[in-house]
């Protein structure tokens, strides 16, 4: 081995391996080189040149820091890779004592310097030196604004872009034959509509209320039977928002001008406004809430004649948004389907939900036979014990073969069109279906709304 002079290009060829590995890593690499230097040589010369040890190893990250599994009964402890990583094996997930998480995370910011909230949230803002901004520290990084927003909210209440965190719920434990699993379909509230007198102002003061208080009613009215109620799924059908341009003329008439809500942009902002009150309102009552969205033809960015990416859809755009606003309320999980079709399981049931517009005809019984060809075809992956549609503005329920379908209303009624192209007029309602272990869907029902205002009770305004 030469103890010759090393040129400044091999010391930045080993100045990049000491950096990551140290000063052992550092000699082999320098004596694959031809030369040969102790360690403590090799230390003096990072020195000179001002490199540091800073250690990236994912096993030791650069704070010495591993996170303690969720399992009370678990005595691993590991590092993060993401944001919802708390343990160290999937099997732990299923255990019956759990640790909360502000005990974890309170646990972590003990272990970093300087571990006050607010440095860590000005870490994670990067007011602090880099080396403190690793992906490792990150992840408990987020979980610590979550907490440092919710402490803004509560002595700042005028912040309008999230909503405070609600308690949460504690989960009951139980036989599986107690669990109920509400199933809330939203769909067709086309916010920004004016027809039969109803337009925004009175779907949020008297319609939207009604759908939460039948929803908690329900809830309790099952806990008081025994039931266990842990999860609730509220399901968005589409078409949440009315849209601009879905036929001719619709921008100059048929609009709610009340609040500006005429205006496409304003109807994206209430809808993701309603959908967070909603599952916030529910997430208050139950463990854990799963927020699932579709989109609907009232979503899309030019109606008929569009000619952007069929996931381009302006339901799916509020749904985004809600999440963001709820992003401090960790009992809400996110689904946000950008598919014409959505499917999940609730209590070992398949469900499928689509907005309804892909399928032509005006009843459920014509229906059937495009259903009974997208079962043989395999469209859904497996057979659906149930299918929720919506779009055509009329409560109904039919079976297919062994399939139950379930077909949402809407939250005005109905519109001219429909009566003029169907010649119905429905009442308006929205659907809660309750499911069991043991028997799928083991109760379905309609929740209805008081008589429709007249013309009179509610004059669109024009603001601007």
């Amino acid at each position: 081995m030469a103890r010759g002079v090393i040129s400044n290009e091999t010391w930045n060829r080993v100045a990049l391996v000491y950096r990551q590995d140290g000063s052992e890593a550092a000699e082999v690499t320098l004596k694959s080189l031809g030369y040969t230097r102790s360690r403590s040589a090799i230390q003096k010369a990072m020195e000179r040149r001002n490199i540091k040890y800073e250690p990236t190893n994912p096993v030791t990250n650069s704070l010495g820091i591993t996170r303690r599994c969720r399992n009370r009964d678990c005595i691993e402890r590991f590092i993060p890779v993401n944001t919802q990583h708390w343990y160290h094996e999937p099997a732990c997930a299923e255990a019956s004592r759990k640790w909360r998480v502000e005990d974890i995370l309170s646990e972590e910011s003990g272990m970093l310097p300087e571990s006050s909230h607010m440095e860590l949230a000005k870490r994670f803002a990067g007011q602090k030196n880099q080396a403190l901004r690793r992906n490792e520290t990150l992840v408990a990084m987020r979980e610590f604004m979550r907490v440092e927003m919710d402490d803004l909210i509560r002595q700042e209440p005028t912040v309008p872009f999230v909503e405070p965190l609600k308690p949460i719920p504690k989960r009951v434990k139980g036989k599986v034959s107690y669990v109920r699993e509400p199933i809330l379909v939203l769909s067709d509230f086309q916010l920004g509509k004016w027809v039969n007198g109803i337009g925004v102002n009175h779907a949020e003061r008297v319609r939207i209320p009604r759908i939460l208080d039948a929803t908690h009613g329900w809830i309790d009215q099952l806990r008081d039977g025994g039931r266990i109620v842990n999860k609730v799924h509220v399901v968005y059908g589409g078409d949440m928002l009315e849209g601009c341009f879905i036929y001719k003329g619709q921008n100059v008439t048929g609009l709610d001008r009340t609040g500006n809500t005429h205006r496409i942009t304003r109807q994206i902002a209430k809808v993701a406004e309603v959908e967070a009150r909603i599952d916030q309102s529910i997430a208050a009552s139950v463990p854990e809430v799963d927020h699932r969205s579709v989109p609907g033809n009232h979503g899309r960015p030019n109606g008929k004649n569009d000619f952007a990416d069929p996931e381009d859809n302006f339901d799916t755009l509020a749904s985004t948004w809600a999440e963001d606003k709820l992003f401090i309320q960790t009992n809400i999980n996110f689904f946000h389907e950008e598919h014409w079709w959505h499917g999940f399981e609730s209590l070992g049931r398949y469900i499928v939900v689509m907005h309804g517009d892909k399928w032509k005809g005006s009843t459920l019984a014509q229906f059937r036979p495009i259903l009974s060809g997208w079962i043989t075809g395999g469209l859904f992956g497996r057979k659906p014990d149930v299918i929720i549609t919506c779009h055509r503005h009329e409560f109904g329920v039919a079976e297919v073969n062994g399939v139950l379908v379930i077909q949402n209303g809407t939250i005005d009624g109905g519109s001219p069109w429909y009566t003029q192209a169907y010649g119905k007029s429905s009442r308006p309602v929205q659907t809660l279906l309750i499911m069991s272990e043991g028997h799928g869907v083991e109760g379905i029902h309609p929740i209805y709304f008081p008589e429709q205002p007249s013309p009179a009770f509610e004059t669109p305004l024009e603001t601007g």
